[in-house]
């Protein structure tokens, strides 16, 4: 199933003098319109929203100035850290966050990595140092030195299990998504 983006809206409130204020307007569309961030919310932040964000409305009277910023985003909020990065202890969720950790795995004859998968269907960049033999929900792959993809691996929500045969190094980059 095909998601659209959706928006998020914010709305800021400064009290700088007003005289300041159209300077600090112009400031903030220069760094903000029509480019694209992640963005990460306070009370979510074991996960990022990307998407483009646009200074839509401006504000102010003599005492208060108000900017409302609307920015289009995908439609998955992705986990802060990939799999082939190191987890941060501020940002992990104790109640819904996952832990995969697959940097510079070492295969010696037969590894069987397990990857706890988010909603979004991934396709993971596997990186060998040797050609390894990947075998994933019975169908076998041969891995070359160097990067890896394709389209027949994919990381499911749930258990996804990964069996490597050989001798060599192994990283599997792979980035959750939850809707």
């Amino acid at each position: 199933m095909k998601y659209k983006n959706r928006k998020i809206t914010f709305t800021f409130v400064t009290l700088q003098r007003y005289k300041t204020w159209k300077n600090q307007k112009s400031e903030i569309a220069n760094y903000l319109h029509g480019k694209k961030f992640k963005i990460i919310l306070d009370e979510d932040s074991s996960f990022y929203y990307y998407g483009r964000a646009e200074v839509n409305q401006f504000k102010s009277n003599k005492s208060i100035g108000t900017i409302t910023i609307e920015c289009n985003v995908e439609p998955y909020k992705y986990d802060l850290t990939s799999s082939n990065e190191d987890w941060l202890w501020d940002s992990f969720s104790f109640e819904d966050g996952i832990i995969n950790e697959t940097k510079d795995l070492t295969v010696n004859k037969e590894l069987e990595v397990t990857i706890c998968g988010r909603r979004k269907r991934v396709i993971p960049k596997i990186s060998c140092d040797n050609p390894l033999i990947l075998i994933f929900n019975g169908q076998t792959y041969n891995l070359l030195t160097g990067v890896n993809y394709s389209p027949d691996i994919e990381i499911c929500e749930g258990e996804n299990k990964l069996k490597f045969v050989g001798d060599g190094t192994v990283t599997i980059e792979y980035r959750g998504g939850s809707l």
